[in-house]
């Protein structure tokens, strides 16, 4: 079966008006994205969507929707609070300070063990929704549900890809590491000595500092974000379409972004919109599976019905690029998708 995009009626589209400078909107690709999704995703095929949102579960376990949220309990060690032998609240400070006083080493050891793990598992993770982010892309650009033969083809993109989200990790290890040490420090320091009735007030300095500290810090937590933003939204279309790694996709993007800054910067704005609306109805559908025989625990099926949310926000970011021209092009929506014996993305014909 093959599935037609919408007509430029029916979305309401106006792709390129041949003037030099775009009128560029961050509401308009909303119903031809809608659109196109529906024309992807309906009928509904069970086999079909099940393929499809193979890369999506992947997606989801990378962004954190697998996680379970479990709060942590901790319990002092048996005896009456403040009685003799006893562990209450105010010895609780001088425990702590005498505890990594006397086990530095092991506290030392054990967080690098703990940041290995760490490093080891976000590379996993990232290696897989590097191949899953191109997948889904290809998969909701040309209707066509895949998983193996586009995990082998479009490897060497996901490969670029996945080495430099693992660059951008380890340069924030080297903010994040310093700064968890400074605050651990911080920690041991107000621990040392402190009166217990003076605790309030030392609390309340303690975490003003860490508070300051993190604004301080906060252009370099919005320029990583903006990376990761940027790097999703529009770097990967541009490595699909032009078939480039992820370094000349992001120059290519970069003189874009350079030459429109407030109109990204709308678009930031926006997306952070999507985003709210989006995790709001993510949420809601997750409550519903999990209170039907716990759907949303199982593995790619728990998350079909997250399949047309991931397949919008996709879309929409293909759909706002190309409004930059026909150089921004990922797909055109004058041809029809192709057949069910597709063998490969059109990277091939001319702007």
């Amino acid at each position: 079966m093959s599935y037609s995009p919408p007509n430029s009626d029916s979305a309401n589209w106006q792709p390129h008006t041949g003037k030099a400078q775009y009128d560029i909107s961050v509401v308009r690709p909303i119903n031809p994205a809608i659109e196109w999704v529906k024309g992807v995703l309906f009928p509904f095929d069970f086999t079909r969507w099940l393929t499809l949102t193979v890369p999506v579960f992947l997606l989801f376990c990378a962004e954190g929707g697998g996680g379970t949220g479990g709060n942590f309990r901790t319990g002092g060690p048996p005896g009456p609070a403040g009685g003799p032998g006893g562990t209450g609240l105010d010895d609780f400070p001088a425990q702590v300070h005498d505890y990594l006083s006397n086990n530095m080493g092991t506290v030392i050891l054990v967080g690098v063990v703990v940041l290995a793990l760490i490093t080891l598992v976000a590379a996993l993770v990232q290696f897989l929704a590097s191949r899953a982010e191109f997948i889904h892309l290809e998969n909701m650009i040309t209707g066509i549900p895949a998983f193996s033969e586009p995990w082998s083809r479009l490897g060497s993109l996901a490969n670029s890809l996945f080495l430099f989200r693992m660059a951008v990790f380890a340069v924030s290890l080297l903010v994040y590491i310093p700064l968890t040490i400074m605050v651990f420090f911080q920690f041991v320091s107000f621990l040392e000595g402190n009166d217990s009735q003076e605790m309030f007030s030392l609390l309340m300095g303690f975490f003003i500092k860490v508070i300051g500290l993190l604004l301080i810090l906060s252009p370099i937590f919005l320029a990583f974000l903006l990376v990761g933003l940027f790097t999703q939204d529009f770097v990967i279309p541009i490595m699909y379409r032009r078939n480039v790694g992820v370094m000349r996709a992001w120059g290519v993007f970069w003189s874009l972004l350079m030459s429109n800054k407030s109109t990204f910067a709308i678009y930031v704005l926006f997306r952070a919109v999507i985003g709210v609306v989006v995790g709001i109805i993510m949420g809601f559908l997750g409550c519903l599976l999990t209170l039907a025989c716990c759907i949303a625990w199982i593995p790619v099926v728990g998350q079909m019905a997250y399949l047309p949310l991931y397949g919008f926000r996709r879309i929409y970011t293909v759909l706002y690029l190309e409004q930059f021209g026909p150089d921004w092009e990922i797909f055109r929506r004058d041809y029809a998708l192709p057949p069910d014996n597709y063998e490969g993305p059109p990277m091939g014909y001319q702007y």
